[in-house]
């Protein structure tokens, strides 16, 4: 019996070792681990189980999982010149690359895309007839839209400083990291019952919904790299989400 009490002393420790993440998102934005059972869950995605299973092999949560596919849209202008963007419409070159891919589309259940031009036009090359979504939409960047990064900083170098190190800050007057990550962490708790979703949007949108997944600190939100037309996977299991792939290359099979 004492052998047992002290073995079970252990298996409590390693779990409240593994809760334990010690990150900086506000509680409000965090996807919390908050029992040992949903740590034994986020192990059993890892190790590839749907749900965990109760003695009589009855699952304890729902049996469809849901899966959200990230496209980031193609290449623009302002990406080129390093400037905040506004809603600036795909090159013909840029477009052309995107079709060249002939990515074939898995089945999904919806197909969303972000309202700006950049993204619509980035779904249509891709041959996906999406719904337009205002949560994928990119973060507001006020009176900066449309700025080079360098302008930014001759004009108000204090403004872009606090804006890159608070994620509380909104120095050009739109919205904060802290803001855009609460929108992100809205939509995706609404996608849980929703299938396989497609979405094509932002790598404002993206980077926040991989710092959410991994409930990383907010400050984090700038060490995230997103290239053009890539791909980034997440997979809730009934539980949880997981980060399943990030940032792939998209090419002509998923």
């Amino acid at each position: 019996m004492q052998y047992a009490r002290s073995n079970e002393r252990r298996s409590d420790s390693r779990l409240r070792a593994v809760e334990y993440r010690g990150a900086t998102v506000p509680d409000s934005h965090r996807l919390l681990l908050s029992s040992p059972k949903a740590v034994l869950t986020l192990f059993a995605a890892r190790m590839g189980v749907k749900a965990l299973r109760s003695r009589s092999g009855h699952s304890r949560e729902r049996d469809m999982t849901s899966r959200i596919t990230f496209i980031s849209h193609a290449a623009t202008p302002a990406l080129r010149r390093a400037a905040f963007p506004a809603d600036e419409a795909l090159e013909e070159r840029a477009i052309a690359q995107v079709k060249s891919i002939g990515w074939k589309t898995p089945g999904a259940q919806q197909i969303l895309s972000a309202p700006e031009r950049r993204a619509q036009m980035t779904a249509l090359s891709l041959n996906l007839s999406a719904s337009i979504t205002e949560d994928l939409r990119d973060c507001d960047f006020g009176s900066w839209r449309g700025r080079e990064l360098s302008q930014v900083q001759n004009d108000d170098p204090a403004g872009l400083v606090s804006w890159l190190t608070d994620p509380a800050a909104a120095p050009h007057g739109g919205e904060s990291i802290e803001a855009l990550v609460g929108r992100v962490k809205g939509w995706l708790d609404r996608q849980r019952d929703a299938g396989h979703t497609i979405a094509v949007t932002h790598p404002s949108i993206i980077r926040s919904a991989m710092i959410l997944v991994l409930d990383a600190p907010l400050q984090s939100f700038w060490r995230v790299d997103i290239a053009p037309v890539s791909l980034t996977d997440l997979r809730y299991n009934g539980s949880i989400w997981t980060l399943r792939s990030a940032t792939t290359k998209l090419s002509q099979t998923e």
